[in-house]
């Protein structure tokens, strides 16, 4: 693995976790999924899974969502772990049923959408849990790639409103008098 890898994690990440990733808990991956994971995606999980993403750090994905800002990006929260409450193997057992055949949730999107692996290509994908047609989108080849498109967002301070003007109708006027008395 490469030391820009390295620096880009130390810089989305909001700290650090320290979690050894044994052999036993690869082959329980490994063998759950029946699928091996990148070591890129491995040195998340011993080092940043359930972990916070900093809030001013998106991606841009291949394809783009229905999700997706004006400006292309997108968000994710944080890399689901492979032990605890919300791990790994309990949100792909919650959604399984529902998930394409060959998708492994890896990590949670605002408004409870899954970033996923495919396991046929090993390309990262969102999944928006609430579409009825087009619900997967592709967001990148492969896991390294994935996180390299990590930028830090621009945030546009300068929103001019404009003058806002209110009408309220004579009657709802009378109501709000009638309603101090």
């Amino acid at each position: 693995m490469n030391n820009q890898y390295i620096r880009k994690c130390k810089e989305i990440f909001e700290d650090k976790y320290e979690y050894e990733l044994t052999e036993i808990k690869r082959k329980e991956y490994s063998e759950y999924f029946n699928f091996e994971m990148s070591e890129e995606y491995e040195y998340i999980l011993e080092n940043y899974a359930g972990k916070y993403i900093r809030d001013n750090f998106g991606f841009y994905s291949l394809e783009k969502t229905p999700l997706t800002d004006r400006e292309g990006e997108n968000k994710v929260s944080y890399f689901f772990p492979l032990e605890g409450k919300e791990n790994i193997f309990s949100i792909y057992e919650t959604y399984k049923s529902q998930l394409p055949l060959d998708f492994i949730p890896i990590g949670e999107m605002d408004g409870g959408n899954l970033l996923c692996v495919n396991k046929k290509n090993k390309s990262i994908n969102i999944w928006i849990h609430d579409e009825l047609n087009k619900n997967t989108y592709l967001v990148s080849e492969n896991f390294e790639s994935f996180i390299m498109s990590f930028k830090e967002l621009v945030i546009n301070r300068d929103i001019n409103l404009g003058v806002v003007e209110t009408r309220f109708s004579p009657q709802f006027l009378e109501a709000m008098r009638n309603y101090k008395k």
